[in-house]
């Protein structure tokens, strides 16, 4: 944060480290650094400009704060993101599995349509693919109103996994409980859960703020998605 020209030096040692963290943890990705007046003005400069020649990212992700006080820059910042064509990916940190427990990972998907859910089952399966998360189980779970629905929703969700191809199982659930008790009470064994979300409007951002909190608090690490809809199960 401050002039460039007062800060260029320290930029440059700020990318060493950056730099040096990745090496040493084998992360491969690319890191930059940007000086800026405060924070929320560099993020949208960032956004605006990060490329990798020509290729542009379709993606952001951000760490998910519970301040009251950063709501209103928080989700203007993935507001910005989403006026760039970019999905949003935002980080309920609830930790990392354990190394030293070798028990398969189970990585939970709550469907509520395609518009969120193929992007989730992507990236699943992606980390899926990740040494630490080899042979992972993702369970692809759905709330229905009745038991009615119950067999017309599992074939819908079973047939769009057997084209995309992605191992997965499918678990309809038909309950009269609310949606925070189910969540609590099927994925807290997860390591790993995704929920798909809407960006809120600027009015409705206090209350989506405080209301997801108090959803996942005591929940393992949880991925909140909001997809432009470019990604499909079905193309």
């Amino acid at each position: 944060t401050g002039n460039f020209h007062s800060q260029a030096e320290s930029r440059k040692d700020h990318l060493d480290t950056l730099n040096q963290f990745m090496q040493l943890h084998r992360i491969k990705a690319f890191a930059e650094v940007v000086i800026a007046d405060n924070f929320d003005s560099g993020l949208s400069h960032f956004l605006q400009s990060v490329s990798i020649g020509p290729i542009k990212p379709n993606l952001a992700l951000f760490g998910w704060s519970s301040a009251p006080e950063r709501s209103n820059s928080f989700f203007r910042s993935i507001q910005t993101a989403r006026l760039l064509n970019m999905s949003t990916v935002l980080v309920w940190d609830g930790g990392l599995p354990d190394r030293n427990i070798r028990k398969k990972k189970r990585i939970d998907i709550w469907w509520r349509g395609k518009q969120n859910g193929s992007l989730m089952v992507i990236l699943a399966y992606l980390i899926s693919l990740n040494n630490e998360w080899s042979g992972s189980q993702i369970r692809i779970l759905r709330i229905v109103k009745s038991d009615d629905l119950h067999d017309i929703a599992y074939n819908e969700l079973k047939n769009l996994i057997d084209f995309a191809r992605i191992r997965a199982t499918v678990e309809i659930i038909c309950s009269p409980k609310d949606f925070h008790s189910i969540l609590h009470e099927k994925s807290s064994d997860a390591q790993l859960i995704f929920l798909g979300f809407d960006i809120p409007t600027h009015i409705a951002i206090e209350n989506f703020q405080n209301g997801t909190t108090k959803l996942l608090q005591g929940l393992p690490t949880t991925l909140l998605v909001s997809s432009t809809g470019e990604a499909d199960l079905l193309s």
